[in-house]
């Protein structure tokens, strides 16, 4: 089936099997008519996927799709390549709180909000936070960028799919604690992008106790 507004109908097909090659469809005018097909909990999501579309925007549902997806669980264990060449993982990271940046190259709010995520690091230096941007551009292709621009994080190159397996949206921060379990996330850059200094001061300060 798919949903959209709550207000188009839904549709799910079934299919009735290779004797009689033909589809069946059902057509369900709300949410409540799904309640048979699929689970209880599946319905209310999507309940709760309109409230949010209707109120914030697509915006809002990713963000709660990411929420429950990610908050509170522990980073996946696989590996990346850093700017130099040499290759990690976010188990390196363990056992000091990290902040993760997901960016690209061709980001312009990405690109816009580097010189205040700089003075983050600027402000943490001798403490005991880590602060990680991973791209799906090349190790060439970032070091050519850094060539121009200054970004104070450590660079990482990562697949496309273990990025966009984090997020679709750009740019994305997570805070990460001690145990690499992810405390909190903050999706897209504010409009006014100096706030991105104080939202990420306020996270650190939060979860670096």
């Amino acid at each position: 089936f798919q949903a959209e507004d709550g207000i188009r109908d839904l549709v799910r097909s079934r299919g009735l099997g290779d004797v009689y090659k033909r589809q069946e469809y059902i057509l369900f005018k709300d949410y409540e008519d799904l309640r048979g097909f699929v689970s209880d909990i599946e319905i209310e999501n999507l309940i709760e996927e309109n409230r949010l579309r209707s109120s914030g925007g697509q915006g809002a549902v990713i963000n709660k799709r990411m929420n429950d997806q990610w908050k509170d669980q522990p980073l996946p264990i696989t590996n990346f390549t850093m700017i130099d060449g040499s290759s990690l993982s976010f188990d390196d990271f363990k056992g000091k709180l990290l902040v993760i940046n997901f960016w690209y190259i061709n980001c312009g709010p990405c690109i816009i909000e580097m010189p205040y995520l700089n003075k983050v690091v600027e402000k943490y230096k001798d403490e005991d936070v880590q602060f990680l941007a991973l791209t799906f551009d090349s190790v060439l292709d970032v070091n050519q960028f850094l060539e121009d621009t200054d970004f104070d994080y450590q660079l990482g190159s990562a697949s496309k799919d273990l990025i966009f397996g984090f997020t679709p949206i750009f740019p994305t921060h997570m805070v990460v604690d001690k145990n690499g379990i992810i405390k909190d996330i903050a999706l897209g850059a504010p409009r006014d992008t100096k706030m991105i200094f104080n939202k990420l001061v306020n996270l650190i300060e939060k979860y670096k106790k």
